[in-house]
């Protein structure tokens, strides 16, 4: 059993450790909810880098409670406190949000939880909406990455900012 961290908003320290992901290397990331940041490590609990700071502009959190990666190593941020879903790429830069607020398919109230399927499919548990949302990865998008996403929920609907709504 190993284990690391005590509180605070150093390296290495949570204020509120929600949510673990890892990725294709072992690497660990941990959503820092209270710190409104991730921060990753090697499979051994060596602290390796950190990124985010609380606000609601691309880049910044709010409240990230659990985390994702893909194949191809793109790290999907659910933030309960932003109702959407971040995309960052492999060197932690921000490519993409996913949603906003509210009740609509595509729109979020308090995401809680993500996670992909065999096909790469990501569900969100969207916890004061009551329901799971299942955003399918298109087949038909030429597309390729985040933005490549339909969301089914009494409908279909298209993310794609650049697609007609």
């Amino acid at each position: 059993l190993a284990a690391w961290g005590t509180q605070g908003l150093g390296a290495a320290q949570f204020n509120r450790a929600e949510g673990v992901g890892v990725d294709a290397n072992d690497r660990i990331y941990v959503a820092d909810s209270c710190a409104h940041r991730i921060q990753i490590f090697s499979s051994e609990g060596r602290f390796l880098r950190a990124y985010g700071k609380a606000g609601e502009a691309i880049g910044e959190m709010n409240y990230p409670y659990d985390i994702r990666l893909d194949e191809l190593g793109r790290q999907y941020v659910c933030e309960y406190g932003g109702s959407r879903i971040q995309v960052f790429d492999a060197h932690d830069r921000p490519l993409e949000i996913i949603g906003r607020a509210g009740s609509k398919p595509g729109e979020f109230d308090k995401p809680w939880s993500i996670a992909f399927d065999s096909k790469g499919n990501l569900y969100v548990a969207d916890s004061m909406n009551h329901r799971v949302q299942k955003l399918v990865r298109s087949p038909k998008s030429k597309v390729q990455g985040p933005r490549s996403f339909l969301t089914l929920d009494l409908g279909l609907w298209t993310l794609d900012k650049r697609a007609p709504q």
